[in-house]
């Protein structure tokens, strides 16, 4: 599987050598040239420097030798690296994207601080702005431009023209895209371009080349490299021709593909032979997993239907059960009519009437008469609770420890709470014989 590595030089071969380890050949298409730009350093001093791309690594080699002593904030590993190749120890790397680099600083080095950015001449970054707007002075050095090819290398436009099912290539900027579909089209190879497999950092790299026409565009999970290699190998695992082993993916290549892995799923023995008697060989769809998909629904056999020629049986109509229900609801019937009769036989006479009326009224007299006691009886309840009040009250004015007479009220005191108690008895007496009333009452009026 051949792969177009769309990169400025040094990059190019870079990535070309990784790929190349995990068994693809790799084709370098630089299609920028890195040119410094003139101007120099910026005076004064600083805090710390920043930058987002190996390609500011030569500028700043080249700056002040207090620099050296600054600790420089890169966006990836490598690109730290090789800042430290360069001299500059103090090398720090987000590992990740514009946003880790700014958590990154923001964690280590608290605003206000006086920052240098090494930047290229068209970037579309907004790390400089949102630093700024988290309360740090920026200082921005625009020292190195990408200036495009003007024409496609004639080794690419050979290997377009060569172009096989399967190739891929590898874009890593919107600007980037729109340069290759432009020589392409100027090479007279833009169909065999647009047929290749892009493989893109990012949705903004993809819309230049979909809007092209191009026929299949991938988009890294990630944006970085090894997001990109991972997809890399996920189409390259399934273009590739059974039985042809890939090499294990390694080091950054380890990352989650961006799409699901296409996972066998074990066929039954008698399915497998079918297939090695047919000579077939199965398509990438056809060993995609299946467990998520939903049960097929097997309807239910349906019994043939009768012809014209086979009469239907007649229905036998079940005798014994219908004699069965008619004895047992005659049965029934007789059992209502006998006791209907029953009680039909001793009718009540008017003499029994007028007894029951003279023994309900006779009950009403009582309950009257129980009911006048007990309202008598709560009178002197009420009369012998104010005497024992009175009491209470002269023996609270008259006692006095010195008075001979004071066991002469506690009698008294004493007295009226026996007759409270009596009265009390009493109370309860008449209470229950009325209870007893009501109840003859209400069995005699049943």
């Amino acid at each position: 599987m051949r792969v177009f590595v769309f990169r400025p030089r040094l990059d190019a071969e870079r990535t070309a050598r990784t790929i190349a380890d995990h068994g693809f050949e790799p084709i370098v298409a630089p299609l920028f040239e890195v040119v410094r730009l003139p101007g120099e350093a910026p005076a004064g001093a600083f805090d710390a420097i920043v930058v987002t791309s190996g390609n500011a690594v030569g500028p700043l080699a080249e700056g002040p030798a207090a620099w050296r002593d600054l600790p420089i904030f890169a966006v990836g590993a490598r690109t730290a690296a090789k800042v430290r190749e360069a001299g500059l120890e103090d090398a720090r790397s987000a590992d990740g994207d514009r946003n880790d680099l700014i958590e990154l600083i923001k964690r280590t080095l608290p605003a206000p601080a006086k920052l240098l950015m090494i930047a290229a001449r068209d970037r579309k970054e907004d790390v400089p702005g949102r630093l700024e707007e988290a309360g740090y002075e920026v200082s921005l050095w625009t020292a190195y431009a990408a200036e495009p090819v003007s024409v496609l290398p004639e080794d690419t436009q050979a290997a377009l023209r060569q172009a096989r099912s399967g190739d891929a290539a590898l874009h890593y900027s919107a600007r980037g895209a729109k340069v290759f579909i432009a020589l392409a089209q100027a090479a007279g190879v833009a169909d065999e371009a647009l047929e290749l497999t892009h493989v893109v950092i990012s949705a903004a790299t993809a819309a230049p080349l979909i809007a092209a026409g191009a026929s299949t565009v991938l988009v890294s999970e990630h944006p970085e490299e090894a997001g990109m290699l991972a997809a890399l190998e996920q189409v390259s695992a399934r273009t590739a021709s059974p039985g042809k082993a890939r090499p294990e993916p390694r080091g950054s290549l380890k990352r989650t593909p961006p799409t699901l892995e296409l996972v066998a799923d074990p066929e039954p023995p008698a399915a497998s032979e079918e297939v090695k008697a047919e000579g077939e060989t199965p398509s990438p769809e056809a060993v995609a997993p299946t467990e998520a998909l939903p049960q097929e629904f097997t309807p239910p056999p349906v019994e043939p239907s009768r012809t014209g020629s086979e009469p239907a049986a007649p229905a036998r109509t079940p005798w014994f059960a219908l004699a069965l229900a008619g004895l047992i609801g005659g049965a029934i019937g007789a059992g209502g009519v006998f006791l209907a009769l029953k009680r039909a036989e001793a009718p009540i006479s008017g003499e029994q009437v007028a007894e029951l009326r003279s023994r309900l009224d006779a009950v009403q007299t009582s309950a009257a008469l129980a009911d006048r006691k007990a309202t008598a009886a709560s009178e002197a309840v009420a009369k012998a609770g104010s005497e024992v009040q009175a009491l209470s009250g002269k023996l609270g004015a008259l006692a006095n420890p010195q008075a001979p007479d004071t066991s002469a009220f506690a009698a008294q005191v004493q007295r009226a709470e026996a007759a409270t108690a009596t009265l009390g008895q009493r109370f309860d007496q008449l209470a229950g014989r009325v209870g007893a009333v009501e109840a003859q009452a209400k069995t005699a009026a049943a």
